[in-house]
């Protein structure tokens, strides 16, 4: 402008001073261009002429004020690592169950130990199926909580509702199809009952094992009693010091069936308590996990 003499950088940088020196504020930056580098229209005077951003010394860089985090933004550590040592345990049983499976499957030791036949193998496949559930389920839930993974502890989420339902539905299952189960029992027993009079080496296995559990349990044959033997020798003696010519008035009149289906029944309490634990304990990881997965979105 004519009349006013241009200034170099360092001379306003100089003038600046100087006028701060003499008690004249530099121009306030709008609130609404904090953090940019932008220039604000002239404001204030001095020695008649406008002062600008360049007479302070340049643009100044205001840094942009962080909003406050509130208290229930954070993650629970208590919540993450109690979420880690459950799925950890679980991680572990579904291993354990896993393994013994398999090895009760494949090994025609244990299938002879524990009288295990071809009928049996459903259940062990099934128990081989809920051993690798667990085993998933447990790992998602290590993971998620420890890494704090939305999409793992949503997962797990829906990995243990599904068990659940899938629980409540076999147990109504159960209970409409009580006659048929019983059905598909008595002819396990009978199946079973028919090696006892076999002659083939399998049906001799099966014998000798099964003899052992007349001893422990003082029952004779499966089904039938004495007549499941057959012309085989079988029954053992109510008394153990008595001869083989005494055996035939002195064995054991209840069958091992009975035996067997008051053991079920006996402890049917117990695996409906189990059954109910099992459900109350993954209700818990629901609850948790879904906890633990709004705090990750909130923060």
């Amino acid at each position: 402008l004519p009349g006013v003499p241009t200034m170099q950088p360092r001379g306003a940088a100089l003038a600046a001073r100087q006028n701060l020196g003499r008690g004249v504020q530099p121009p306030t930056r709008p609130p609404s261009l904090q953090g940019q580098q932008r220039y604000p229209p002239n404001t204030g005077s001095v020695q008649g002429r406008p002062i600008t951003w360049a007479d302070a010394g340049g643009p100044v860089l205001v840094a942009q004020r962080q909003p406050a985090q509130r208290p229930d933004d954070n993650v629970s550590s208590t919540m993450k690592y109690s979420i880690f040592v459950f799925n950890f345990i679980f991680w572990v049983s579904g291993c354990v169950i896993l393994g013994v499976s398999i090895w009760m499957r494949v090994s025609k030791t244990a299938q002879l130990e524990y009288n295990i036949d071809r009928s049996l193998f459903a259940g062990i496949e099934l128990l081989i199926a809920v051993g690798c559930i667990i085993m998933v389920l447990g790992f998602l839930g290590c993971c998620g909580a420890i890494q704090e993974s939305e999409c793992m502890l949503l997962l797990f989420f829906i990995g243990l509702l599904a068990v659940l339902l899938l629980q409540i539905v076999a147990g109504i299952l159960g209970a409409l199809y009580k006659p048929q189960i019983e059905e598909s029992l008595d002819q396990t027993f009978a199946e079973n009952a028919a090696k006892l009079s076999g002659h083939a080496q399998i049906d001799k296995d099966f014998q000798a094992y099964f003899r052992k559990f007349e001893i422990k349990n003082k029952c004779c044959g499966l089904v039938k009693g004495q007549a499941d033997w057959g012309k085989n020798e079988g029954c053992t003696c109510a008394k153990e010091d008595e001869g083989k010519d005494a055996c035939k008035g002195s064995i054991y009149t209840q069958s091992c069936k009975d035996i067997i289906s008051g053991f079920f029944k006996k402890n049917m309490v117990i695996v409906m308590g189990l059954a109910f634990g099992l459900s109350f304990i993954e209700t818990l990881g629901m609850v948790f996990s879904m906890i633990l997965y709004c705090q990750i979105q909130r923060r």
